[in-house]
């Protein structure tokens, strides 16, 4: 079961979701650059998150089929990630499996949010007002082993992360 406070959270990411849908929907806004503020467009952000997204969702997938194990934890790094809800920019790196493309197109990007957000309804599949959080732990290549609910707060963290991005470009786009 589930506190209040992971229930706010579950919420909050399905709203980010939802957000992501939105601005993937609008084609004259991926494709702003601004190399000043980031190598990547706003839709090569939005691809970055859709990617990672999905690879958290497969992790969480794999928990509710076949719990995994209790032990490990997030390392020094995640703890403080996770502590203080902060992702540095321009620090972290992110893998291959994760790196956007050149050709980035929308309607993909927004069914990609759009299956995120089904996944989680049916891995956390809230019942009676509580959440139900499978079992277990995976690694994350930075932070260590997460459980569910820190996964969530990572999908958060992420979501953030890149939006101030995003918003960033947009900004010095508009001068």
């Amino acid at each position: 079961m589930a506190s209040g406070k992971n229930m706010r959270l579950y919420r909050k990411v399905l709203k980010q979701l939802d957000d992501l849908v939105d601005l993937s929907r609008q084609a004259d806004e991926i494709a702003i650059r601004v190399e000043a503020v980031s190598r990547w467009s706003v839709g090569q952000h939005l691809e970055h998150l859709a990617l990672s997204d999905a690879a958290v969702v497969a992790g969480l997938d794999k928990l509710a089929a076949t719990p995994g194990p209790a032990g490990g934890r997030p390392n020094l790094v995640g703890r403080m990630v996770l502590l203080f809800g902060y992702i540095p920019r321009g620090k972290g790196q992110a893998w291959k499996q994760i790196l956007p493309g050149e050709d980035i197109e929308g309607t993909r990007l927004a069914a990609s949010f759009d299956d995120v957000g089904r996944r989680l309804k049916a891995v956390f599949e809230p019942r009676s007002g509580e959440l139900e959080a499978p079992p277990g732990r995976f690694r994350h290549r930075i932070f260590g082993d997460l459980h569910a609910f820190q996964w969530l707060r990572f999908v958060d963290l992420h979501h953030r992360h890149h939006g101030r991005i995003i918003r960033d470009i947009r900004r010095a786009h508009r001068g």
